[in-house]
């Protein structure tokens, strides 16, 4: 008996996790995609942005935060990355990493 709580208790675990690594997954494309015609709208093109990436994070969510957050490092400021919140209407930017910058100095913040 204790043999099957235990198989139940695990198969509900391991499914619980493929369910969150397939919405991480293919999340992950849809709001690159909408972070890219964001920008787009913004008046950058392909060429300014070096790196997009989209992180999901469950525990975001529970101390309710937005669940999505996306950092984009642009082609003109190597070394700065700026993060952007989404959670699925509205994204906005929520901080800035990377080398120290004076504030005057950084052409992509939106404060």
């Amino acid at each position: 008996m204790k043999k099957k709580i235990l198989l139940a208790v695990l198969s509900c675990i391991l499914i619980l996790a493929i369910c969150y690594a397939a919405y991480a997954f293919t999340g992950s494309t849809t709001r690159k995609k909408d972070m890219r015609a964001y920008l787009e709208n913004q008046g950058y093109t392909d060429a300014d942005i070096e790196a997009l990436h989209a992180r999901c994070s469950a525990f975001s969510a529970i101390v309710d935060y937005k669940w999505w957050t996306i950092s984009v490092e642009f082609a003109d400021e190597p070394g700065v990355t700026y993060y952007y919140d989404y959670d699925g209407r509205e994204i906005s930017q929520s901080g800035i990493g990377g080398r120290e910058a004076i504030k005057s100095e950084l052409k992509h913040a939106e404060f």
